[in-house]
């Protein structure tokens, strides 16, 4: 399907047989299997559905403007992969036109929270610059680096929505946080706050925080390998603390916080058969990720872990992706 989808901007193609298969692209992307196997491609192949893609976004009537139901196809794309070197010019196109878009709707929209394009977008940029060494230098080299930073760090003080807190921390964590300036935005005491947001969306309690819905896609379905709506900021608020554990002065203080221990607390319970295949792969992803970085987190881990009989059964789950990750685990 990927080289059909590649031949088919490349050979010169009638445009309906380009819309085929961009609709197609799309709907296989609802799939978390399909999803983690494309993000698996070599290089040679998923580049060049990513130049197309990052081609598509933006407006070719108006080269600062981006096209949301391509960007949502873009997050898909790029959201997890690890074949993502520096940015190829179309690539690097899209993501300069996303920082001009994000930082242009912090100074110049009065309610953000209401903007759905402007939490797509900061989405994205977030998932396109996470794991990602290449695009964080490229955004480190745009003239408007600072000004997003900046713009960035005064949102976190004018929201109280929980996805756009969570994706503006996580684009702020990948540009700032071995800088001086990282230090101060991450200092204790926001690094708290940032525990007891994640604590709240994982646990599902809207009263602690509302969780946005303008940046989850509608892709409700009770197969095994549909994506669930609240997936991509459950996963995203994972990775947040991930990023965060990652610095050793940031690790000292999670290890000893109560809402650490409370998300372990909520985590481990779902390490079992009959939970549903996207809680399972946010719990499974968290709890690896911790038990790798933390030997007082891993232990706790451990002191707290189902029967093995129980949480080993992973291994052995229909689902690849789940079996997969609860190997790793």
């Amino acid at each position: 399907m990927v080289h059909s989808f590649i031949e088919a901007f490349n050979d010169g193609s009638k445009q309906i047989a380009k819309n085929n298969a961009l609709s197609e692209l799309k709907s296989r992307c609802q799939s978390m299997q399909f999803v983690a196997h494309f993000h698996a491609l070599p290089a040679p192949v998923f580049s060049p559905v990513l130049d197309i893609v990052s081609t598509l976004c933006v407006d070719s009537n108006d080269h600062d403007s981006l096209r949301d139901d391509l960007v949502a196809l873009l997050f898909d794309v790029v959201g997890g992969a690890a074949c993502v070197g520096y940015p190829t010019p179309p690539f690097a196109k899209a993501l300069s036109t996303l920082v001009h878009s994000v930082v242009h709707a912090i100074v110049e929209i009065g309610d953000v929270d209401l903007d759905a394009s402007f939490a797509l977008h900061l989405q994205t940029l977030a998932a396109c610059l996470r794991g990602n060494v290449g695009v964080r230098l490229f955004v480190s080299e745009l003239s408007t680096r600072k000004e997003l930073v900046r713009t960035l760090a005064l949102l976190l003080n004018r929201t109280d929505d929980a996805s756009i807190l969570i994706h503006a921390m996580s684009v702020l964590a990948c540009l700032v946080l071995q800088e001086p300036m990282g230090r101060k935005l991450f200092q204790p005491k926001n690094v708290a706050h940032a525990l007891t947001l994640v604590l709240s969306i994982v646990d599902n309690n809207p009263g602690t925080a509302h969780a946005s819905s303008m940046l989850m896609t509608t892709r409700l379905d009770s197969s095994a390998c549909s994506i669930d709506t609240t997936v991509p900021l459950h996963m995203a608020s994972v990775n947040l603390v991930l990023d965060l554990a990652a610095q050793p002065w940031i690790l000292s203080q999670m290890e000893i916080a109560d809402e650490m221990h409370q998300l372990l607390h909520i985590m481990l319970p779902r390490l079992h058969m009959q939970e549903t295949i996207p809680r399972l792969h946010v719990a499974l992803h968290f709890l690896h990720g911790v038990a790798s970085m933390s030997y007082r987190l891993r232990k706790a881990i451990g002191a707290k872990c189902p029967p093995l009989a129980t949480s080993m059964a992973g291994v052995l789950h229909p689902s690849p992706v789940i079996a997969i990750a609860a190997t790793k685990f």
